[in-house]
């Protein structure tokens, strides 16, 4: 009896854990643990000396799909793109819903530029796939990406995020899938 309790108890508390770091809808990780993530993985990059990036992530023309067809599709588009990330993402990596349509994605002990172009446009033609929400239902849905890199970007974890946020505007400005900072 007393081995059971302490199993339940156990189980809701790592329940309650998971959840508190973990977006409820996609089940990735939530800003919280993203930011935990990025601050460790900076620490990591300042020890060894590696380079690490954040991409941000932002469904384009998002809001048309929840005004024209209800939140039930959106979120549906949401789990789908967040399979899809979790699909190509590296163990060393974190995807991350940062809210709404956003999504941030930490990738550590990166290479030269030219392989983050690459793992971008491995990620902009992963989304970009059709995605069959329903039997009569087909969507297209096109992403910007920017993409912040440590040290260059910023040194610190709201730095290279800010960073990355402004190289996603000026992606989705610009008619670009992808660019870098600056």
């Amino acid at each position: 009896m007393l081995d059971h309790q302490f199993a339940a108890a156990k189980e809701q508390k790592e329940a309650a854990s998971h959840a508190s770091l973990h977006d409820a809808l996609t089940d990735l990780p939530n800003r919280a643990l993203f930011n935990d993530r990025l601050e460790h993985g900076l620490a990591h990059a300042i020890r060894h000396d590696w380079a690490l990036a954040v991409m941000f992530l932002d469904l384009n023309q998002f809001k048309t799909i929840n005004d024209a067809l209800g939140h039930d599709v959106g979120d549906r588009v949401l789990q789908l793109v967040a399979q899809r990330l979790k699909e190509i993402t590296r163990t060393d990596d974190t995807i991350s819903r940062y809210g709404g349509d956003e999504f941030l994605y930490l990738l550590m002990e990166i290479g030269d530029r030219e392989q983050l172009a690459r793992i971008a446009q491995n990620i902009v033609s992963t989304i970009e796939l059709p995605f069959e929400i329903e039997q009569t239902l087909c969507l297209h849905v096109r992403i910007s990406l920017g993409i912040a890199i440590y040290p260059e970007d910023g040194t610190t974890a709201n730095a290279l995020i800010k960073n990355a946020d402004d190289a996603m505007y000026w992606a989705k400005q610009s008619g670009l899938s992808f660019a870098f900072t600056g």
